[in-house]
């Protein structure tokens, strides 16, 4: 490796030695880019041909930088490499079904006169006719192996046909794939891991309209794992679903929770979609933390304490426009508590009453007397009034920021 393009370029020569399983190469290069700082908001064309797990990985490596600032060194940066595992190599882990196979299959499956076996992976045998089967999957016979089983007592379906398709997925998968193939009624698949077996048994073998069919209640499932169903989206190319489960999942969860998800399909996919769902949600954290100018509306009145002469007047100290980062003195530390919860939670929610960061602004907000000389002094519930209006304000200006930031869903799946 040369050091030159390591130390001008980290991140590239980490994506380019994970494409050649270069671990050495890569681990090196990983640590090299934390230590520079050319992760976070950093890409470059190699970037996403990796798998998404080496991706993830490298973000948990990010994640353990530390800045120490020494005396005789300036700062010392540090990373922590423990319990990360290898970029190159998927971790391994043993696949555990909990799905209960089917004993045999069942009607409309079992037709005597049926000239097509279809046999699962667990050894379930489906007979249907070829002449639907080849409407709904012109490719399907041509994928699926034809076996050459033994004409034997102990083998019905040898004994009533010869032609019998192994098809690689469990009798469960098959049987929910053909019946949304044939014109009986769709199963219902609320259990995501039977969903996502069927829509890519059905993307495999092109029967596009059972994948149409499970596109169609995609939305119904969001809410459950909006992350796994967002890559799922992603491999199919759904725009707008990929966009609607981003959506859910930043409203689900906050960007640290995220960040911290891991699962087992990001071995098997290209990097492209997680990488922009990671660029999306820095962008959010980083539209809602920005500066931003808060004006309250004309309903605000004005302090009827104001005075000219006095920096201490409640005018100034409770104004009625603002920049989020210059905010009036007394309330500086509670603007500070702001931006740190947007930056984890780039929401206007992150603004509800509820939240211990807006019950400690409102305290202080109430707790703060009014210096005016005159008689005309304003009271806590006045200062109340005007915390309230700054939290609705801001709220509307960190939704307007955030709701600006889009996931770029063009060619999610390439």
């Amino acid at each position: 490796m040369h050091p030159t393009l390591l130390e001008n370029d980290p991140l590239r020569v980490f994506a380019i030695a994970c494409c050649f399983g270069l671990e050495a190469e890569a681990k090196a290069a990983a640590e090299k880019a934390v230590i520079n700082n050319r992760v976070s908001g950093r890409t470059c064309p190699e970037l996403g041909k990796i798998t998404a797990g080496a991706y993830y990985r490298l973000l948990q490596l990010n994640r353990t930088r530390r800045s120490t600032k020494l005396k005789a060194f300036g700062n010392v940066v540090a990373v922590d490499s423990a319990g990360i595992g290898p970029f190159c190599e998927p971790p391994q882990r043993t696949a555990i079904s909990t799905r209960t196979p089917l004993r045999s299959a069942v009607t409309p499956f079992d037709a005597e006169d049926a000239d097509l076996v279809l046999r699962s992976r667990d050894s379930v045998d489906f007979r249907v006719y070829r002449s639907i089967l080849v409407v709904a999957s012109p490719t399907i016979l041509q994928k699926a192996p034809l076996l050459e089983v033994a004409d034997t007592e102990g083998d019905k379906a040898a004994a009533s046909s010869s032609a019998i398709h192994l098809i690689p997925v469990d009798s469960v998968v098959l049987n929910a794939l053909l019946r949304m193939c044939y014109p009986v009624d769709h199963p219902q698949l609320s259990d995501l891991d039977l969903l996502l077996d069927v829509l890519f048994a059905a993307r495999n073998y092109g029967m596009k309209n059972a994948e149409q069919a499970i596109r169609e209640t995609w939305h119904a499932h969001i809410d459950k794992a909006p992350l796994r169903l967002y890559l799922a989206a992603a491999c199919c190319d759904w725009a707008d679903e990929a966009r609607a489960c981003a959506n859910a999942l930043v409203q689900q969860h906050d960007l640290p929770s995220i960040y911290s998800q891991y699962l087992p399909e990001m071995e098997t996919m290209t990097n492209r979609a997680y990488h922009r769902l990671i660029f999306f949600l820095e962008a959010r954290s980083k539209a809602a933390t920005s500066p931003h100018i808060l004006t309250l509306g004309d309903e605000y009145p004005s302090r009827a304490c104001n005075s000219a002469f006095s920096i201490a007047d409640c005018s100034i100290r409770y104004p009625r426009s603002f920049n989020t980062s210059e905010p009036p003195l007394w309330c500086s530390s509670c603007f500070t508590s702001f931006t740190a919860a947007f930056r984890d939670r780039p929401l206007a929610s992150t603004l509800a009453l509820t939240t211990e960061h807006v019950k400690s602004f409102m305290r202080t907000a109430a707790s703060s007397n009014c210096t005016a000389i005159s008689q005309a002094k304003c009271n806590a519930a006045d200062h109340v009034s005007w915390a309230c209006a700054v939290l609705e304000c801001y709220a509307r200006e960190v939704e307007t920021a955030v709701g600006k930031v889009e996931l770029e869903v063009d060619g999610l799946a390439t």
